[in-house]
């Protein structure tokens, strides 16, 4: 499976509520930063983190998913466009946006995985020309 395969099963298993899959994909000592600008934004280290992460995100949505639409490769740096489409638990109202997921993979794991809202700064990170 190559790196792009991966993160396609990696948003399977979040969009099908799979934290143990999508946990499997992911070096042991995983970091997750979240979005930089926003008011607080999350740093996790490690597995167990991560699954805590996931299953907490997940319980938040009443339906839909994060859809992967286009992926930039730049070496071990991947930048997804991911189309979010989810409504929350208790709310009516959809969630309709793109963000830019930044994954830096290793032998076929990912080890770091990143989240923008604009574009310029997920392809800044990658070394990517936007």
């Amino acid at each position: 499976m190559n790196d792009t395969e991966v993160i396609k099963k990696f948003y399977t298993a979040l969009n099908g509520a799979d934290t143990s899959g999508a946990v499997a994909l992911v070096d042991p000592e995983i970091e997750r930063m979240e979005f930089p600008d926003s008011p607080t934004p999350k740093n996790l280290r490690g597995l167990a983190a991560m699954s805590e992460h996931i299953t907490d995100g997940r319980k938040t949505w009443a339906e839909g998913s994060c859809a992967p639409q286009e992926f930039f490769i730049n070496g071990d740096k991947i930048v997804v466009d991911v189309h979010v489409h989810v409504r929350q638990n208790g709310k009516t109202e959809w969630i309709d946006a793109h963000v830019f997921d930044a994954f830096m993979m290793k032998n076929g794991k990912i080890t770091q995985f990143h989240s923008f809202v604009k574009r310029a700064e997920a392809f800044a990170w990658a070394g990517l020309k936007n």
